[in-house]
């Protein structure tokens, strides 16, 4: 735009339109930058368009990108360019020492001596020259940080080839006949005693609630000092804050804590992530939680809390493996006493909401058509039938008019339902949005096309599950269909 006003400056014209045009086209710079915002995954800023309305009241909102690949499991990379830059350099250097290029290209190993290759020879080969540009040692330094086939050496003027795969094959070989030599009858039996502890059946395993835990069981010891507990054990750590941890052994009462530290625990999870939401932090802790429950093999209320909790936490944060982990422990759970002898209608209310959320899960990875979805929908059934006829059963009755409208296509009562989802059901159909919205387009498209009719932009933007938002709606018909019918669109009353 400066370019303009000096233009029309040298030819003698007026400047003031030109500054204003800068003016307004700074404003509309400005203006977009507000209205976009930050995925927290990709860190790509985008419009409201690109999030569901849900994720964009968000401080912290995830794409719908991001949502998808979450959803299928898929790990999600920050699009950084200089990241991206060094990951291609790793790759070459590593695709140059790897098997296949090593024992072919005699060059490369010609250069190669009882020190390394000279790293300014590697440097100067055309492709690897094109990607450092002259920032040779320094991001090969950075490279091959995460690298297992090739390092820089202590100088930093040579690159060493860590180690070939027949040495590797070698290696293992001696590996494999040393661990064979020590592995005698003894330790075959001490190993298969290990390894029964773990065995468990319907027999010996004790359902146990919050006021059981005064009972405990006298551990046993092994040749090798650990003590285990055929049932369960009261957990003696005292710490509020424990990180998750594999167990790779029998847990110790002195590494688990008991019920009433595991509360405190919960609560302070809690407390941080409304303040934070720090997602990382909190998963880890409640991982840690659901351990502690399991190895002492705690079930009841405080046990659905704590999977609860998790699997509302993991809802807002796409994390859906963690979240289904959390449906199937609680779905044992609510079928265990106390939950199978509640008479409270107010305790039946976390029952009710996760029957629905299985049914919108199963729907949402699924389809509404497929068996998952099927076997959601009886179990769903099922529980509603054995509910006291005075409970509130909101929301499995919204989630069966939800699958009742996705079975007849009936995409705007689906949008309608959508906005009205009770408790954190709305974050299980944001990735049907896209699907659903181009579904209703094509069935628009063909019913107005043939006769040249037209539609109103109300009409349309309720009929997309837009609902008011005009300029989106509009930028979702510029950016993501044909705009076949856009000349059909009217802005006046309801009835054209």
């Amino acid at each position: 735009m400066a370019s303009i006003a000096k233009l029309m400056q040298s030819l003698g014209l007026p400047t003031s339109f030109a500054k204003q045009e800068e003016q307004q086209n700074d404003q509309v710079k400005k203006e977009e930058i507000i209205n976009n915002k930050e995925c927290k995954h990709c860190r790509s800023n985008y419009p409201a368009i690109m999030f569901a309305p849900k994720q964009w009241q968000k401080k912290k909102p995830t794409c719908y990108a991001c949502s998808e690949k979450l959803r299928s499991g898929e790990k999600i990379h920050n699009t950084d360019i200089e990241s991206t830059r060094i990951s291609a350099i790793r790759q070459q250097l590593e695709y140059y020492f790897g098997e296949k290029n090593w024992s072919t290209d005699t060059y490369l190993r010609s250069l190669a001596d009882a020190r390394g290759i000279p790293l300014s020879a590697v440097c100067a080969f055309p492709r690897l020259a094109q990607m450092l540009q002259g920032q040779g040692q320094h991001l090969v330094q950075i490279a091959l940080k995460e690298s297992n086939i090739v390092s820089l050496s202590k100088e930093g003027d040579r690159l060493i080839r860590i180690e070939t795969s027949e040495d590797h094959a070698q290696n293992k070989r001696k590996r494999s006949s040393i661990c064979q030599l020590e592995i005698d009858d003894e330790e075959n039996e001490r190993r298969a005693r290990r390894a029964n502890r773990f065995i468990t059946t319907t027999t010996n395993m004790q359902q146990v609630n919050d006021i059981d835990l005064e009972k405990t069981q006298p551990t046993e010891e092994t040749d090798d000092g650990e003590e285990f507990s055929s049932g369960f054990f009261r957990g003696t750590c005292q710490k509020i804050e424990k990180s998750y941890l594999r167990l790779t052994s029998a847990p110790k009462p002195e590494q688990v804590r008991p019920l009433e530290i595991l509360k405190l625990a919960l609560k302070q999870v809690s407390t941080r992530y409304q303040q934070d939401e720090d997602y990382p932090y909190a998963r880890n802790q409640l991982k840690a939680i659901r351990q502690d429950l399991t190895v002492q093999n705690i079930s009841g209320f405080f046990a659905a809390q704590v999977y609860e909790a998790h699997a509302r936490i993991a809802l807002a944060e796409s994390d859906f493996d963690e979240f289904a982990q959390c449906q199937s422990r609680l779905i044992e759970i609510h079928a265990q006493p106390p939950f199978s002898q509640i008479q409270n209608d107010l305790q039946w209310q976390s029952v009710i909401e996760f029957s629905a959320y299985r049914l919108l899960y199963a729907i949402a990875v699924a389809g509404c058509r497929s068996l998952e979805a099927a076997r959601a929908l009886q179990q769903v059934l099922r529980t509603k039938s054995y509910l006291p006829e005075s409970t509130n059963t909101i929301p499995i009755d919204h989630a069966l008019a939800i699958t009742s409208a996705l079975n007849l296509e009936q995409y705007q009562t689906f949008f309608t339902l959508y906005h009205s989802t009770p408790n954190s059901g709305a974050y299980l159909l944001d990735g049907l949005l896209p699907v659903l919205r181009k579904r209703a387009y094509l069935q628009i498209k063909r019913a107005l096309l043939p006769q040249n009719k037209f539609i109103s932009l109300n009409r349309l933007t309720a009929a997309l599950g837009f609902f008011g938002q005009h300029e989106q709606c509009r930028a979702y018909l510029i950016s993501n269909t044909d705009g076949a019918f856009l000349p059909l669109l009217v802005e006046r009353n309801e009835e054209n």
